[in-house]
């Protein structure tokens, strides 16, 4: 039957529970004992990491990389990686149902698109603050590839405190939060 007047309802709570593993290895390969030519240094490191959420599933990440080093002024550094990204307990179950309604701005709504006009900005707008049950976790792809030259005396020029370094990088997250 129905619960007697003045009963306290019991209310489920968002909640998560999350189990996690970590692993990471570092190996030189060659280094200052075993020296090569044109092989100063080189360098492998893996990490990998296994999360199983109680609302989201298992994922398993890893990054690994290397670097290499032909000589003592040069090192060459690359690596590959993957992500994972639960959203947050408030950005799903957040109780808060209201809307909220602007009619008139008098500033830009910071909350709109990338590229929204400042026309666009000013429009009345409808928010709700409450939680998404539907969002999803972001997932993501990285990967880089570099070089840093520090040369001390090379070629008979003193180029001590010089430091060069490119690095081209490519990132890519599907399902952004934000």
């Amino acid at each position: 039957g129905p619960p007697a007047p003045g009963a306290q309802m019991a209310v489920a709570r968002p909640h998560r529970i999350t189990n996690t593993g970590f692993a990471e290895i570092n190996v030189p390969i060659v280094g200052k004992d075993n020296e090569l030519p044109f092989v100063h240094a080189l360098t492998f490191n893996a990490s990998g990491r296994i999360d199983s959420y109680s609302d989201f599933g298992n994922t398993d990440n890893y990054k690994v990389g290397f670097t290499y080093e032909p000589f003592a002024a040069l090192t060459i550094r690359a690596n590959d990686g993957t992500s994972f990204d639960a959203p947050s307990l408030a950005d799903t179950a957040a109780p808060d149902t209201r809307f909220t309604y602007t009619a008139q701005r008098v500033s830009a709504n910071t909350q709109v698109p990338a590229g929204t006009s400042a026309a666009d900005a000013l429009r009345p707008s409808i928010s709700t603050p409450g939680g998404n049950p539907q969002l999803g976790p972001e997932t993501g792809r990285t990967w880089s590839v570099g070089g840093d030259f520090h040369p001390t005396t090379e070629l008979g020029i003193d180029l001590t405190g010089l430091d060069l370094s490119i690095t081209a990088f490519h990132t890519k997250f599907e399902h952004q939060q934000g």
